[in-house]
């Protein structure tokens, strides 16, 4: 956790610094325009990667480019992120539990799970009863 406290932390002061990166950058469409353009350089990476034409080094910088934007997005939104992927975990373990998994089919498992959810009506049982 304290990890992503400083990262979060290093990131808010960098775009704080830099008033000129404020006025360009607090749009959230523009932030989600760059964010989707550093997704397509990652895949890109990851592309290339596997064709041994760039080093790993590649990826890590892409990832590390895509986190910096997810990150702005969050301060933008104001959203605890940190939060917000613990929430999701937590949904996902309660969406596909582990032992729907067993059988080796994954995508089978998948879809069937996700029929579950969908006629069930998971998410709202899990929002309402995990607010």
């Amino acid at each position: 956790m304290k990890k992503l406290e400083t990262m979060f932390e290093a990131q808010k002061n960098f775009v704080m610094d830099r008033p000129t990166f404020i006025e360009n950058n607090n749009n959230p469409d523009k932030a989600a325009g760059q964010l989707l353009g550093e997704v397509q350089e990652l895949i890109e990476a990851i592309s290339l990667f596997a064709l041994d034409k760039v080093p790993i080094k590649e990826i890590g910088q892409e990832l590390a480019d895509v986190m910096n934007y997810l990150l702005n997005l969050c301060l933008i939104f104001d959203v605890d992120i940190f939060a917000e992927v613990m929430e999701k975990i937590a949904y996902n373990n309660f969406r596909y539990p582990a032992s729907a998994f067993q059988d080796g089919d994954y995508k089978t498992s998948y879809l069937r799970q996700k029929d579950v959810v969908v006629f069930d009506g998971m998410k709202k049982d899990f929002y309402d009863n995990n607010a």
